[in-house]
């Protein structure tokens, strides 16, 4: 998905410590984990995100489809959150 590029500018960065559990708190072997990656770029118009969620093919098919739809469909919503939210 593309999002239009904001005038948010990437200033210093700050080493990223791993969290002790995730948002979930879902087990370190439990099928149903994924990890996502979050990335900022500078770009001549401000600032480039790019989000990538990998994680579903360790998954049974059946919720392989439905984890990477509903995940697919969430971000969609809340990266046009975060849009709204940096036009206003």
């Amino acid at each position: 998905m593309a999002v239009p590029a904001s005038p948010v500018a990437a200033t210093s960065s700050v080493p990223a410590k791993p969290p002790a559990r995730d948002l979930y708190g879902l087990d370190d072997d439990d099928p149903r984990r994924t990890y996502v990656e979050f990335t900022l770029e500078p770009d001549s118009e401000g600032t480039v995100l790019t989000v990538v969620e990998t994680g579903f093919a360790q998954m049974p098919d059946d919720a392989h489809h439905a984890a990477f739809d509903g995940n697919s469909r969430g971000w969609v919503r809340e990266l046009g959150e975060l849009v709204n939210y940096l036009a206003a």
